[in-house]
């Protein structure tokens, strides 16, 4: 006589692979989101780093750069400061000025506690607010977006910086600041320019105020001083 399965036991069996794969998978799904939005990440901060590096070689140190003219606003101050130091240096790229950006979809932006993005705060894309005002926009050829805005104190002409906002997937989802879009920063401190995803604060600064589940603003320095990790202290929900 053969030896065989009962159809209880094989129903058993079946039941407890469903619980496994039930209790395995969404751990599993998380892990492969996060390490793809940790990939197209580096390859922004890549992109990135080596235009300006590249644009250093051409127009001196980053501290003789124009930011911002205060004649002609923070529209145009983006958009001459991009089209000299910044679009020369990554190929293939389309840009535009705040008010021809195209694309827009109505995509709402969010932040990682599900929450809608004011858009009294910086948004740069498109979405509820409309246009990106008073930035511009790179449209990578890999489908990512990079808007620019760049700022200077009113009161000391020496502190200013360039911000860039970053969606690493263009126009797909998920649309969340810390999870698919990040801010990176070349600003000048205290020993001179520096180029961060954030403010350039040590991590558990921004972990307390700038990459935050309604704030992630400094997510990408919390990642990259990680070692291009998401450690368990990071608010991925």
């Amino acid at each position: 006589m053969k030896n065989a399965f009962t159809l209880a036991e094989v129903l058993i069996t079946l039941g407890i692979i469903g619980v496994v794969a039930a209790i395995t998978l969404p751990s599993l799904t998380a892990k492969y989101q996060k390490q793809l939005m940790i990939n197209q990440l580096k390859t922004a901060y890549s992109i990135l780093s080596n235009a300006l590096t590249l644009a250093k070689k051409d127009h001196r140190d980053y501290a003789y750069w124009t930011y911002y003219q205060n004649d002609k606003g923070p529209s145009v101050s983006s958009f001459e400061f991009t089209t000299k130091y910044i679009k020369p240096y990554i190929k293939n790229i389309a840009l535009y000025s705040d008010n021809k950006i195209t694309g827009c979809k109505n995509i709402t932006y969010k932040h990682m506690d599900g929450s809608i993005v004011d858009c009294t705060s910086v948004n740069t894309f498109c979405g509820i607010c409309g246009t990106a005002n008073n930035t511009v926009q790179l449209h990578l050829s890999n489908g990512m977006i990079m808007s620019v805005l760049t700022r200077q104190s009113a009161t000391d002409e020496n502190v200013k910086k360039a911000e860039f906002y970053v969606d690493t997937n263009g126009l797909k989802g998920p649309n969340i600041w810390g999870k698919d879009i990040f801010r990176f920063a070349l600003l000048n401190l205290e020993n001179g320019f520096k180029f961060c995803g954030g403010d350039c604060h040590d991590k558990s600064f921004t972990l307390a105020n700038h990459c935050t589940m309604n704030n992630a603003y400094g997510c990408a320095d919390v990642i990259i001083t990680d070692g291009w990790q998401i450690k368990n202290d990071y608010p991925w929900k």
